[in-house]
C-alpha cells in the first residue's frame, strides 16, 4: 500500500469553532462505496492470543479467594466511569450524568482519576474541538474514532484514555492510524496534528497518567500499522484459501 502522510511541519490552518460531538463508536465502518472495513483495534488486535497470561492472572486472583471476573468488571467500570466523566465535562454536562450506581471503591477511583484530568486541563488550557467522531480511511481502508482532538498548551493535538496499568506499542500504533486518519478527513481544511497525548487512568487507585510523545514515535506506529493492515487483509484472503 501506498504511504500517505502529510509533512509533520504541515501548519495548522485554524481552530474549529465548537466542539463537535461524533455519535461514538459505530458497530461497523464503511467506505464511501458502501464497502465494509475493519476497525483500527480489529486490525492491530487480528493476531494476538495472550491466554496464557491471562491464565497466570486468573490463577493468582484466586489465590486470593477473588473471581477474576468481579475484579476484571470492576476495573473496567472506573476506567470507562473516568472516561464518561470527561466526555461529560467537555460537553458541559454534569460529570457524573448518566452513570450508573457504583460500589464506593469504583467511585472514588473514577473520581480521583476525573480530578486529576481537570487539574492537567486546568493548567494545560486545554481546548477540546472534537469527540468521538468516527472516521473512514478510503486510501487505506480502515475506520476509526479517536477519542478527542483539541489544542492543549496552544498545539493542535491528539487525546486518547486509556485505562490500565501501562501503555504498550499497540497504543502508540493506535494513535498513529488515528493520526492518519484525521489528516485524511480533516488535515487540509482543519489544521495538521502537532501533538499526540495518552491520558491514561491507572485502575487499581485511579491514578492520572500523562504520556506525550514526539512525531518520530508517531511516524514508527504508523510504519508498523500498514504492514499490521497488509497482514490482516492476507489473513483473510488465506483463509478463504484454507477453506
Amino acid at each position: 500500500m501506498a504511504l500517505r502522510f502529510l509533512p509533520w511541519n504541515h501548519a495548522p490552518k485554524g481552530r474549529m469553532s465548537l466542539i463537535v460531538r461524533g455519535s461514538g463508536r459505530p458497530g461497523a465502518y464503511h467506505l464511501a462505496s458502501g464497502a465494509r472495513v475493519p476497525s483500527v483495534t480489529t486490525i492491530t488486535g487480528a493476531r494476538k492470543s495472550n491466554v496464557e497470561g491471562l491464565l497466570v492472572w486468573a490463577n493468582e486472583l484466586g489465590k486470593q479467594g477473588l473471581s477474576h471476573r468481579d475484579v476484571r468488571q470492576q476495573a473496567a467500570d472506573a476506567g470507562s466511569t473516568a472516561h464518561t466523566m470527561v466526555e461529560n465535562a467537555i460537553h458541559g454536562r454534569d460529570p457524573w450524568e448518566g452513570i450508573p450506581e457504583l460500589d464506593d471503591q469504583t467511585r472514588t477511583q473514577a473520581g480521583q482519576g476525573f480530578s486529576a484530568w481537570q487539574d492537567w486541563s486546568r493548567v494545560m488550557a486545554v481546548d477540546y474541538v472534537l469527540t468521538e467522531t468516527p472516521m473512514v480511511s478510503e486510501h487505506f481502508a480502515y475506520g476509526g474514532t479517536p477519542d478527542a482532538v483539541g489544542h492543549v498548551d496552544g498545539k493542535l493535538a491528539l487525546l486518547d484514555w486509556k485505562s490500565g496499568n501501562a501503555i504498550y506499542g499497540d497504543h502508540l500504533i493506535q494513535a498513529a492510524a488515528y493520526n492518519q486518519l484525521w489528516t485524511e478527513v480533516y488535515g487540509e481544511s482543519r489544521g495538521i496534528l502537532e501533538a499526540w497525548y495518552i491520558l491514561r487512568f491507572g485502575k487499581e487507585h485511579g491514578d492520572f497518567h500523562l504520556h506525550s510523545y514526539p512525531c518520530e514515535i508517531i511516524a514508527m506506529g504508523w510504519r508498523a500499522f500498514t504492514h499490521l493492515r497488509e497482514l490482516y487483509q492476507l489473513d483473510k484472503q488465506l483463509g478463504k484459501v484454507a477453506r
